[in-house]
């Protein structure tokens, strides 16, 4: 019986790559940025925040960070 869908073998083929071309990664260095940032006065809402775009050496992954910090003179 014919496949239903004789065209999916020919575009698999042509979507290969071949192994030799495929290059891995062998080197992982730390590249997480580790700082301490002070935040500005909070606005009358009470909340303060900060957006910083920093670029990360060799980075395929977008990162996306929520903190949150208390203070024992000031948090609740």
């Amino acid at each position: 019986m014919p496949s239903p869908h004789p065209c999916l073998l020919g575009d698999l083929d042509e979507d290969i790559i071949p192994e030799e071309d495929i290059i891995s990664r062998s080197q992982f260095p730390e590249s997480w940025l580790w700082r301490m940032e002070d935040l500005n006065e909070p606005a009358k809402d009470g909340i303060s925040t900060k957006t910083m775009n920093i670029f990360l050496k060799d980075s395929i992954t977008t990162w996306e960070i929520l903190a949150v910090s208390l203070s024992d003179k000031k948090g609740e």
